[in-house]
């Protein structure tokens, strides 16, 4: 399962038992959540926190951000094309494209593909 502290600090629960979600390396236990949209995920949190009346906006603290770049930054071509698919649904951010670079030149072909494509989009966001 995944929660949120009193101290608005959002955590998980592992095989080695609760971890606080804050380190960019202990994210990997949130991955599958790149198997579903970006919205749906966006809604579900959202759901969630009005279930246990907890405030709308607490949804804006959740890693979006670092969640993608940790999967970029993967061994796990699977992980690394869910996280590009979740790209095109952000908007525009410096952190993420410099990440998305980097696999265009070292990851395999059809993911520098996927991850110049969305690289070329990201940077038209820009302008």
């Amino acid at each position: 399962w995944t929660g949120i502290t009193e101290n608005s600090t959002w955590v998980t629960e592992t095989s080695e038992g609760i971890i606080l979600l804050e380190s960019k390396k202990f994210l990997c236990p949130l991955w599958p959540c790149l198997e579903y949209s970006l919205s749906e995920i966006k809604q579900r949190i959202e759901f969630k926190l009005n279930e246990a009346n907890l405030p709308q906006n607490l949804s804006n603290t959740f890693p979006f951000k670092d969640l993608i770049i940790s999967a970029l930054n993967s061994e796990s071509s699977y992980w690394m094309e869910l996280a590009l698919s979740w790209c095109k649904e952000i908007p525009f951010d410096k952190d993420i494209l410099q990440n998305i670079t980097k696999l265009i030149k070292i990851a395999p072909q059809k993911i520098r593909h996927h991850a110049l494509r969305v690289s070329k989009t990201m940077q038209s966001q820009m302008r």
